[in-house]
């Protein structure tokens, strides 16, 4: 295991790297790519960081006809200019034999090809004669571990030799042949490059359309939120050194010839073309890791990791077509999933766990009249660990397979699965072996969850942001109203993370047409009314209904339940008001409402905050939204105390000098770094003394509590200055949630570096009344935070009755009305919710001018029907003896 050392030892060994210069070698090399890969124990409980250990893996190809031998050791460059680090890693070659490292002086490699076994003696390693008809190649494995001093965004490894072929169709002046792979460990600690899995030199026929595998993998083991994407690279003469192509190619197209023929399907990793020229051709590909973001747009995901390949294949002069697959390789008998068309941006088959995928898959020769069969070849094993890739028919002109597989929950994410049908071509007309492959991108997803159910009020409904889980991988949703208020709003009905608003409770269903099996392809959300406070009208009967006979007084009276609200208090340090008999109070903020309640993250990440080691001063503002403070449990109050939560204390007796906190109430809804940092901050916490940040909880009270009056947004500031002592690296990190909005800015001061980057500048010591700088980074997070509290006194209930005529006092409780003729009152108010309430009492006064209809003559025994005119309400009483 190679280690690198202190920040002294590293500059010695960059030295090295003028004396080892560039790997030169006579053979030519043909193909090579990289691997980095995480191998250590995790975070280390005694040291309290983790073990950034990682295996090094290299494979290149030679050309059997180049000469000498591509030899070992070799040399692997690795840079980090945040770091500082700039030296060369020995690497020894890896026997293929034993499967273990050699320093043999005799081992030349492994030989490989793609011809018949039948004609393998042809081969160009064999025969150097069949070079431009049947190319072989020499296989060299490159392994070693490196344990790096730090986690960095720019961790970069490479390999550079003088020994590229010179006879090179595509490519202006050959020459140097590079590749590089590179991790951003401080978005995760543990991650590693994804991995090329297909063999990179396969036989071309010319004017044959031809699609070229690559086989993306991710080797984590918690690949959850992350995926892979392939795209095109233009072959590389050093780092940042793109190739000129010769004309008639390009990037878009490096080796058809034609200006439009050639794609590459960033899921998959597919290129198709069709060569028109032979020839020697240099491909470049690069398989890129990115962390997702469930709510920004895909364009700002994280990359954390990143490998190349290029590759020099060879175009030959033959005509023989590939085997054909059935149905354009559309999986037939499919079950348990959805299939999603090919396109060049998304082509998959969604399953979830649990659930049993099976399809049926054939292929058939293009011409039966020769020789030659057709064979089946898969990566199931790899790709689809646990899978079954069964060859019902193989070695014919027309053969079948099916596919199944039951993934489970460690299997979420995406896996590339490849079933190739390869033509043996075992006839003297044409020997090579050429292969048709299909790959088809397998997404194994839980299933829709559209989260709790929230409050609303019903006068004045509150909208919400929700987030549908289980769209990770940019599943079409529906939005709709299922029942309640009819007046409900979706703002976007086919958006993840859509506004719902309505008054009262009322139901939400989201629903996608992208699962099925056991898949849950639906989910409910409701908006329940807030009732924890209430008021209702008296007097009067269950119908709001009161009659009075004549016109009178009446004695109006609202009765209130619930929390009553708070006096607003000013924004600002204004010292405590008297809590009376209140008790203090604390609650913690969360993130965004969009992301699952109490969603916190404690390990280091793209997102993540931390108290930097690598400078002396650092400045750092987080904003709380008014509708989140309340909706996580602050209401109009005083704040006594703030506290946060250190996750990782790797070095927990680091001193931070001049810490200060700093509150200001703002209009602001987002942080904007080119805009910078809010002035005017209002200290709370100033510490006299150095202070440091071993791992929990750290609570500071304030000097005076800062009032929050319930109605702007809030801004926090951390700020120090002055440290005595800088670490390359050991920063502490706060345990920090998601916001689906920029709510935190960061600037630690900087320098200028190689390769036009800027690193850390431990030589500035305050920039605690810095305002703006290119330098600010923005984040769509920022650290837990937990507040003690004070509320604020009870404020008097209020009420407005209307029409408040003839009423003693229309913003009473219990006003007294005087009821000339029928009338309906309406009373309004608010609780502690911020919910409006009302309630009716309808007052009947009859009008006195009602007739009866006149006397009637009638027989004994008859019935005698008599009536009123006007009136509201009757009672008829029997008249005796005048």
């Amino acid at each position: 295991m190679k280690r690198l050392r202190s920040a002294f030892s590293i500059f010695l060994l960059s030295l090295t790297f003028t004396f080892l210069g560039a790997n030169v070698y006579a053979s030519h090399y043909a193909a090579g790519d990289m691997q980095v890969t995480y191998i250590g124990k995790g975070v280390n409980e005694c040291a309290g960081k983790p073990e950034y250990l990682y295996e090094v893996v290299m494979t290149i190809y030679g050309a059997c006809e180049g000469g000498a031998t591509i030899g070992s050791p070799q040399a692997v460059r690795i840079r980090s200019a945040n770091a500082g680090v700039d030296t060369m890693l020995s690497i020894d070659v890896v026997d293929h034999k034993t499967g273990k490292p050699t320093t043999n002086p005799s081992y030349d490699g492994e030989v490989v090809y793609r011809l018949c076994q039948n004609f393998a003696n042809l081969n160009s390693c064999a025969n150097p004669a069949n070079a431009s008809k049947y190319p072989g190649y020499k296989k060299w494995l490159f392994r070693d571990t490196i344990l790096l001093p730090s986690a960095q965004t720019d961790w970069l490894f490479s390999y550079e030799s003088g020994a590229r072929n010179a006879l090179i169709t595509n490519l202006a002046s050959p020459s140097q042949f590079y590749f590089e792979a590179g991790i951003n460990n401080v978005a995760k600690f543990d991650v590693s490059t994804p991995r090329f899995t297909e063999f990179p030199l396969p036989y071309i026929c010319q004017d044959i359309p031809f699609q070229y595998l690559n086989g993306p993998y991710d080797p984590d083991v918690n690949t959850a939120g992350q995926y892979i994407r392939t795209v095109s690279q233009v072959p590389l003469q050093g780092q940042g050194l793109d190739y000129t192509y010769m004309p008639g190619y390009n990037p878009s197209d490096p080796i058809s010839g034609t200006g439009r023929d050639y794609s590459v399907n960033p899921v998959s990793g597919t290129a198709k073309f069709t060569a028109k020229n032979k020839g020697r051709f240099v491909l470049g590909f690069r398989l890129e890791k990115y962390l997702e973001n469930d709510i920004r747009d895909p364009l700002d995901d994280q990359r954390i990791a990143y490998t190349m390949r290029d590759v020099q294949v060879s175009v030959l002069e033959c005509t023989r077509p590939v085997p054909i697959f059935s149905n354009e390789g559309v999986p037939q008998n499919l079950k348990g999933a959805t299939w999603k068309s090919f396109s060049k941006t998304d082509s998959a088959i969604y399953v979830c766990p649990g659930t049993k995928l099976s399809f049926d898959v054939s292929a058939y020769n293009d011409d039966p009249t020769k020789v030659n069969f057709v064979y089946w070849e898969s990566n199931n094993a790899q790709s689809c660990k646990g899978s079954i890739f069964t060859k019902t028919i193989n070695g014919k002109d027309t053969i079948k397979a099916s596919f199944s597989w039951t993934p489970t929950n460690a299997d979420l994410g995406d896996h590339s699965l490849s079933i190739v049908a390869k033509d043996s071509t075992c006839d003297t007309d044409l020997r090579i072996t050429l292969p048709a492959p299909v790959v088809y991108v397998i997404r194994v997803i839980k299933g829709l969850d559209a989260g709790p159910d929230l409050p609303t009020c019903k006068l004045n409904p509150k909208g919400y942001q929700v987030l549908v889980k289980g769209t990770e991988y940019k599943l079409r949703v529906n939005w709709k109203v299922l029942s309640g208020d009819k007046n409900a709003t979706i703002d976007t009905p086919t958006s993840v993370a859509p506004v719902l608003s309505a008054s009262g409770t009322t139901s939400f269903e989201v629903s996608t047409s992208d699962l099925t099996g056991t898949c849950k392809v639906r989910d409910t959300v409701r908006l329940v009314e807030d009732t924890s406070n209430t008021l209702t009208a008296f007097p009067g009967d269950t119908k709001n209904t009161m009659i009075l006979c004549r016109p009178d007084y009446l004695q109006l009276d609202a009765i209130f339940t619930g929390a009553a609200p708070l006096t607003n208090i000013a924004c600002g340090i204004n010292g405590l008001l008297d809590p009376g008999d209140k008790k203090q109070d604390s609650v913690l903020l969360y993130g965004s409402f969009a992301f699952k309640e109490k969603t916190i993250y404690d390990t280091i990440g793209a997102t993540s905050h931390t108290f930097s080691n690598l400078v002396r001063t650092s400045k750092q503002q987080f904003l709380y939204t008014k509708d989140e403070l309340a909706r996580y449990g602050l209401v109009s109050s005083s704040l006594t105390t703030i506290a946060f939560y250190v996750a990782d204390a790797q070095k927990a007796d680091q001193e931070y000098s001049n810490f200060t906190i700093s509150l200001k109430c703002t209009e602001k809804t987002a942080l904007n770094k080119a805009s910078g940092f809010e002035t005017f901050m209002q200290p709370v916490y100033v510490a006299a003394t150095p202070v440091t940040f071993a791992k929990g909880w750290h609570e500071f009270k304030f000097v005076k509590p800062y009032g929050w009056d319930s109605t702007k947004n809030l801004i926090v500031e951390f700020c120090y200055s002055n440290n005595a002592d800088t670490e390359l690296c050991n920063s502490n990190v706060l345990r920090y949630v998601p916001t689906s909005y920029i709510s935190g800015l960061t600037y630690a001061p900087k320098k200028a570096a190689a390769f036009n980057t800027r690193i850390p500048d431990p030589n500035v010591t305050e920039v605690c009344n810095t305002t703006t700088s290119s330098d600010i980074s923005d984040f769509f997070s920022r650290p837990l935070m937990k507040f003690r509290f004070y509320e604020t006194q009870d404020a008097e209930v209020k009420y407005k009755w209307m029409p408040g005529v003839f009423l003693t006092d229309s913003t009473i409780q219990q006003p007294l009305a005087y009821i000339p003729r029928s009338i309906s009152y309406v009373v309004e108010s608010q609780g502690r919710n911020k919910c409006k309430l009302y309630d009716t009492v309808n007052v009947y006064v009859p009008v006195h001018d009602y007739k009866l209809t006149g006397d009637t003559t009638v027989c004994f025994g008859e019935r005698a029907l008599m009536g009123v005119n006007n009136g509201f309400a009757f009672t008829w009483h029997e008249y005796k003896d005048g």
